[in-house]
């Protein structure tokens, strides 16, 4: 049977199933394809070449105005704005597609996602971008790169609830009030937010001393950033999840923000470092740590404090037994172990895995999964290692490492 000639009602479910990436291919095949195709095609767009590419966008949409409701998610990268590198946007980018952009902004209804790179510069170049972006209904998702003031002033005017923001601020901006222009947003469940800086020189210590309650947040992203742990306790009494990634506090000896932290955390991620800064003291189902070389006795302390009971780290084949003696010690309550193997020594791994699988399997480390830089580890066992913890984590992911292969059982 050929498929065109099924009903209407079945082609459109088994159209919705499909990714619009496959829904574009299939509305080349035909005419009656076409009006099948586009439909999920639109759903969702990432525009990344030229501003060619974002003005034939948009004129494509307002050239037939009922292509515009069928636009639910639009992502613009930097790229698209012809810069490569995020440090030369200011002086390579490309604005000339703005007001197409603007135009059709204006007449997108029912977007829900929104990302677009560039976007300070972006709105100096043509400022009805932020006001179609206010306008909008129905948006729920939106990722800003390159922010200032500008982009601040379009979050306090957003008509729409979100539910999640992705906030990336250009290089050496303050924003000591973004908290506060997110006050509007009752129902914000998810912030990811990149440079930012909540220094204030009018206030001592060079910092804000309270953010606005956010009781609604669920997860926070906090990337190359400055603030203090207590800030947000306080204002994020019910936060799930945190990842944490070259995070500062910019104040020695917080005495007053001592002692203050969740009551417990789903998921918790970040470098040893990291939770140096931000010293997280509770219970938490999950822990992700990274960048445990040369920090070995803080980690421990980490795990310690935090009484994990999935575990996620990475380690040297290098270190002796002692560590496990203590990791074993200190992880009492760890039920998953996923070990990332930060170097390779092969000539060890077959005593590393011996000399751990009795302490491992004391009762709480099994099932361990274990991820690293080794083509096969077929040689090993199945008594010393269970590969994988989850089939997401069960390949060559650990960060700045090669991918050279996976664990195999």
């Amino acid at each position: 049977m050929a498929l065109m000639s099924l009903n209407y009602d079945v082609l459109s479910a088994i159209i919705e199933q499909t990714d619009p990436c496959s829904a574009l291919r299939l509305s080349m095949v035909s005419r009656g394809a076409y009006d099948l195709g586009i439909t999920q095609a639109l759903a969702s767009v990432t525009l990344s070449r030229s501003q060619r590419q974002v003005s034939a966008f948009c004129q494509f949409l307002l050239a037939d105005r009922s292509r515009l409701p069928y636009l639910r998610e639009l992502t613009i990268k930097s790229t698209a704005f012809g810069v490569k590198r995020r440090i030369e946007f200011q002086r390579t980018a490309d604005f000339s597609a703005a007001a197409e952009l603007a135009d059709m902004l204006e007449r997108a209804r029912r977007l829900k996602c929104l990302s677009i790179a560039c976007f300070e510069d972006l709105l100096v170049r043509e400022p009805r971008i932020a006001d179609a972006i206010c306008a909008l209904p129905e948006l729920v998702d939106i990722s800003l790169d390159n922010c200032g003031q500008l982009a601040i002033s379009v979050l306090a005017r957003l008509r729409s609830p979100l539910r999640r923001v992705k906030f990336t601020v250009l290089f050496n901006r303050k924003l000591p009030t973004f908290f506060h222009r997110l006050q509007s947003q009752g129902h914000l469940e998810a912030l990811d937010l990149s440079n930012l800086d909540l220094s204030d020189g009018s206030q001592p210590h060079g910092e804000v001393h309270e953010l606005p309650p956010m009781p609604s947040v669920r997860s926070l992203c906090f990337r190359a950033s400055t603030g203090r742990m207590a800030l947000f306790v306080r204002a994020m009494p019910h936060l799930q999840r945190l990842t944490l990634s070259d995070v500062y506090t910019g104040v020695h000896g917080d005495q007053e923000g001592k002692g203050v932290c969740w009551p417990r955390l789903a998921y918790l991620e970040g470098t040893v470092p990291d939770l140096q800064h931000w010293p997280v003291a509770c219970p938490v189902r999950w822990l992700r740590l990274g960048l445990t070389a040369y920090h070995y006795d803080t980690a421990i302390d980490i795990i310690r404090r935090t009484t994990p009971v999935v575990l996620s780290l990475p380690v040297e084949t290098k270190v002796d037994a002692t560590f496990w003696t203590r990791l074993v010690a200190a992880a009492s309550g760890v039920r998953h172990l996923e070990l990332c193997l930060d170097e390779g020594k092969v000539d060890r791994l077959s005593w590393w895995l011996v000399c751990l699988s009795p302490r491992a399997s004391h009762g709480h480390l099994m099932p361990l999964a274990c991820i690293g830089p080794y083509p096969s580890l077929a040689s090993i066992s199945g008594n010393y290692v269970t590969l994988p913890l989850c089939q997401a984590y069960a390949e060559d992911r650990c960060r700045g490492r090669p991918r050279t292969g996976r664990c195999q059982k």
